[in-house]
């Protein structure tokens, strides 16, 4: 079973959980992975923030930010290598944005909004919210001043399964170069946004869920909608290469500097349930690691080890 897709856009929250193959991933030890070195920051989805530190052994998990009365926290971009922006639902009309100091572990808060991006060299974080006219969209605004913004495109619409419970198909964009953005448009197509320019173009692909970018192949890593079908795609190509590798995965965390990526996956608990593990694979390598038993991971980011 993966874990559960949450509706957030529209205050409401509908947990759907999508039935598949219980096969059991033997791993590696983590001792093998001796270029893991670093720190990575992510959510399970709840109410908190937690640090596991890498570098010749995993550390025990911590927490950098918990709250009460928190339903979800759904995605985390870096700042800087002290400061994060996530956002956080709470049930109410609105999703909201905080700016987390690491170090400190205070946060403050930023404005209304789901799904922050930031973008460096821009100094802009792209977010989804709702406009006045109560439709769901894509913002950008500077983070200097975040309530001056600039309207990009409609979010997608939501799926409306057969017994009437609504699927978000609505993502984080995605960064592939220093002035483009990828994500989905209001019909579900995968569009890009340049941020120096303003312009808008398509594609060309409809069954493309944008999750990252691997920057040393200059592609992009897609799931189709019942995620059950990772793949790559080149934009300039339009080629897509199928990575079974990462089938039933989520919540991935590109590291940019290793060619790797982290992410989780869960496996059987006999006789019935589940349990969450976190994995680690080198693309160089073509091997995956089991890092970390009983955790979770729904987004996160990666600070590499201080030299």
């Amino acid at each position: 079973m993966e874990p559960p897709v949450i509706d957030m856009l529209n205050g409401k929250f509908w947990v759907i959980f999508i039935l598949t193959p219980m096969i059991f991933f033997g791993g590696c030890n983590v001792s093998s992975v001796l270029s893991l070195e670093g720190t990575l920051i992510f959510t399970g989805g709840g109410n908190k923030i937690e640090v596991i530190s890498f570098g010749g052994k995993v550390e025990e998990l911590s927490n950098v930010y918990k709250k009460s009365k928190v339903l979800s926290i759904g995605h985390i971009t870096k700042i800087s290598d002290i400061a994060l922006l996530f956002d956080e639902c709470s049930g109410e009309r609105h999703c909201t944005i905080y700016q987390l100091n690491i170090d400190s572990k205070e946060s403050q808060r930023v404005r209304t909004g789901i799904f922050p991006q930031y973008i460096p060299g821009h100094d802009k974080v792209l977010f989804y919210d709702k406009s006045d006219d109560d439709r769901n969209w894509l913002f950008m605004a500077t983070l200097s001043d975040v309530n001056e913004v600039t309207r990009i495109a409609e979010a997608p619409k939501r799926k409306i399964f057969p017994n009437g419970i609504p699927l978000s198909r609505t993502l984080p964009v995605v960064q592939i170069s220093q002035d483009e953005v990828v994500f989905l448009s209001g019909d579900g197509r995968l569009t890009r946004f340049n941020l120096q320019n303003s312009q808008l173009s398509s594609l060309g692909v409809d069954d493309c869920r944008p999750l990252f970018w691997r920057t040393s192949t200059q592609q992009l890593f897609c799931t189709n909608e019942n995620a059950k079908e990772p793949f790559f795609f080149d934009p300039h190509t339009q080629q897509k290469e199928a990575v079974p590798v990462f089938n039933r995965g989520y919540g991935f965390v590109y590291i940019e500097g290793l060619d790797s990526v982290l992410y989780g996956r869960t496996r059987p608990l006999f006789p019935l349930g589940e349990a969450p593990d976190l994995f680690f694979y080198s693309f160089s390598e073509k091997k995956e690691v089991r890092v970390k038993t009983y955790s979770h991971i729904v987004s996160g980011i990666w600070l590499p080890q201080k030299k």
